[in-house]
């Protein structure tokens, strides 16, 4: 199991069970944010905010920002089929205050030290 999935089954279990279902995997969307830390998902402002934090705290924003946006349209996304959710997922920014998305994604808590025991399970290949 990676990381995301895990802080999905704590954040958003109902959201991850539908995935999990659909057979929807992160890196059908996610790869993306991670790759390019929201470069093409997110309006400038926000985008600085983002890499600020990312620059003091490490990885823990781009997973906060990811649960954030999958929260906010946990409902919409609840009741799609696979062949309308990954277009969802692939477009959650859009049209969304950016300060909000920051702002939401700061209310997503999970300390530091659980991020990195999930790093260390995932890394010794309990997945």
């Amino acid at each position: 199991m990676c990381i995301r999935d895990s802080l999905s089954l704590k954040e958003i279990p109902k959201l991850q069970a539908h995935f999990d279902r659909l057979g929807v995997d992160p890196s059908f969307f996610a790869a993306q944010w991670f790759l390019t830390l929201f470069v093409y998902h997110f309006q400038f402002r926000a985008l600085l905010r983002v890499w600020d934090i990312f620059m003091c705290e490490g990885w823990k924003i781009v997973f906060r920002c990811a649960l954030a946006l999958m929260k906010w349209e946990e409902k919409t996304l609840l009741s799609l089929p696979f062949d309308r959710i990954l277009p969802a997922l692939k477009n959650l920014h859009e049209g969304k205050n950016p300060d909000e998305i920051v702002e939401r994604s700061l209310k997503i808590k999970f300390k530091t030290d659980e991020l990195a025991k999930l790093r260390q399970r995932y890394d010794a290949g309990e997945r």
